[in-house]
C-alpha cells in the first residue's frame, strides 16, 4: 500500500471557538492519489480545506493534520505551502486588475521558480501564454481556473487541494480541466479536490468520501460510490423507489477496503 500523503485526524474545527463545523473528521490521501470530497452547500467541505491550510485562525480545536508525517497544526499558510500542499480555492483567487503574467509572477514571492518550470507551465496552457498581458478579470472562466492552476503548479505542490474547480464552468471547459488534472496526476501530482459535479469528480478519483452536516457519513474507492443507490440519489440525479418507511438516507457510516 501506497504511503499516506495527508492524514487528517479525528479534527474538529470551524469559525468560532466551540462551534464546530467537522465533526471527528478523519480521511486520507495516499501518494500518487486523487481523493474526491463530496457534500452538499454547507456540509464543511470548504471548511476542510481552509483547516489544512492553516487559513482558519487556532484551528483545528481537536484532532491532527499532518502532512508527510510533519504535524500542519499551528503552522501559517506561507509555512504549509513551502511544504508542498497549494490550495487553489473556490473563486479561484486570482487579482482581476493584473495581467496573467504578473498574477504568475505572484507565486515567485512564495517559492522562486526557474524560468524553465514557468516555460513548462505555459506549455500546459498555452491559451495564457497568448493572453499574458491581459488583465486577469477579463479572461473567461476556464481561462481563470487555468490560470489560478498554474499559478498553484508555479509552486511546486506534492499536494494539490482543489475547491470546486468546476463550478460555473461550461461542460467542454469542465471536461478540460479534468484532462488536465487527470494529466498532472499520472506525472505523480496527489490531489485531494472538492467538487459539486459528483459524477465526473467520481469517474476521475481513487477513492471518495461524503460529507454531510460536518461528518464523515461514507467512504471506499470511486467506482463503489458511483454504484451506491444512496449515492446515486443524493448526488448523481438517479432516482430509485423510496423504502416502505418512506426513508431515503442513509446514517451509520461506511467503508469499504
Amino acid at each position: 500500500m501506497t504511503a499516506e500523503v495527508l492524514s487528517v485526524l479525528n479534527v474538529e474545527a470551524g469559525y468560532r471557538k466551540g462551534l464546530a463545523v467537522l465533526r471527528g473528521v478523519s480521511l486520507h490521501v495516499r501518494e500518487g492519489q486523487v481523493a474526491a470530497l463530496l457534500g452538499s452547500n454547507g456540509a464543511g467541505k470548504t471548511t476542510l480545506l481552509r483547516t489544512v491550510m492553516g487559513l482558519i485562525p487556532d484551528q483545528p480545536e481537536k484532532g491532527e493534520v499532518v502532512f508527510r508525517g510533519v504535524r500542519l497544526n499551528g503552522k501559517d499558510p506561507d509555512a504549509v505551502t513551502r511544504l508542498g500542499v497549494v490550495l487553489v480555492p473556490e473563486g479561484r483567487g486570482l487579482f482581476p486588475e493584473l495581467t496573467v503574467e504578473e498574477n504568475l509572477q505572484l507565486a515567485g514571492y512564495a517559492r522562486r521558480y526557474t524560468g524553465r518550470e514557468y516555460e513548462a507551465v505555459l506549455d500546459r496552457f498555452p491559451v495564457l501564454r497568448e493572453r499574458r498581458w491581459q488583465q486577469a478579470g477579463t479572461l473567461s472562466g476556464g481561462e481563470q481556473q487555468m490560470l489560478a492552476l498554474a499559478r498553484a503548479l508555479l509552486l511546486r505542490p506534492s499536494l494539490l487541494l482543489l475547491d470546486e474547480p468546476s463550478l460555473g464552468l461550461a461542460p467542454r471547459v469542465v471536461a478540460q480541466i479534468f484532462d488536465i488534472l487527470k494529466s498532472l496526476n499520472r506525472e505523480g501530482l496527489s490531489i485531494l479536490r472538492v467538487e459539486q459535479n459528483a459524477r465526473m469528480a467520481l469517474t476521475v478519483a481513487h477513492y471518495g468520501y461524503v460529507l454531510e452536516a460536518g461528518r464523515l457519513v461514507l467512504e471506499g474507492p470511486a467506482e463503489r460510490l458511483r454504484d451506491d443507490p444512496n449515492v446515486q440519489e443524493l448526488y448523481l440525479g438517479v432516482q430509485r423507489e423510496p423504502s416502505p418507511k418512506g426513508f431515503r438516507r442513509w446514517r451509520p457510516k461506511r467503508r469499504w477496503a
